[in-house]
C-alpha cells in the first residue's frame, strides 16, 4: 500500500455545492412602489420563486434596543448563483413546522466572483 508524502489536508473548495443540502424552497422578494391593504407604501413582490437553497443558522444575540429586549438571529442561505440579488431584498420560506419565516438580506456574496455560488447573510425578522 502506497502512502502519500503530502499528508496535509486540502482546504474545502468554496465553490463546492452539494445539491442534496439545498432542501428548502425559498422565495426572494423585492420592494415595489405601491400601497398594500393597510395603506403602507411598501409592497413586496416576487423576484424569484421556487429556488432550493441550504438555510443554516449562524448566530443569535439578545440585546436592548430602543428600550426593548430584542433577539437577533443571523442565518446563511447558500444557493446556486442568481444575478440581481441585492441587500434591499428579503427571503421568505416555510420551515419544517409550516411557519413562514422572513429574512432580511444583509449581504449577498458571489463566492470568488465566479457566478457559481451565492452565499447570503440574512437577519431574521420576527413577527412580519
Amino acid at each position: 500500500m502506497a502512502f502519500s508524502t503530502n499528508s496535509r489536508r486540502q482546504p474545502p473548495n468554496p465553490l463546492a455545492f452539494n445539491p442534496g443540502s439545498a432542501r428548502t424552497a425559498i422565495t426572494i422578494q423585492t420592494q415595489t412602489a405601491g400601497t398594500d391593504a393597510s395603506g403602507a407604501s411598501v409592497v413586496w413582490s416576487g423576484f424569484a420563486t421556487g429556488i432550493y437553497a441550504e438555510v443554516k443558522g449562524l448566530r443569535g444575540a439578545d440585546a436592548w434596543k430602543a428600550g426593548q429586549f430584542t433577539s437577533e438571529k443571523y442565518l446563511q442561505v447558500r444557493m446556486r448563483y442568481l444575478p440581481g440579488v441585492l441587500a434591499n431584498m428579503r427571503i421568505t420560506f416555510s420551515d419544517q413546522s409550516g411557519k413562514t419565516r422572513t429574512l432580511q438580506i444583509v449581504d449577498p456574496v458571489n463566492v470568488l466572483e465566479r457566478g457559481v455560488i451565492l452565499e447570503i447573510l440574512c437577519l431574521e425578522l420576527d413577527g412580519q
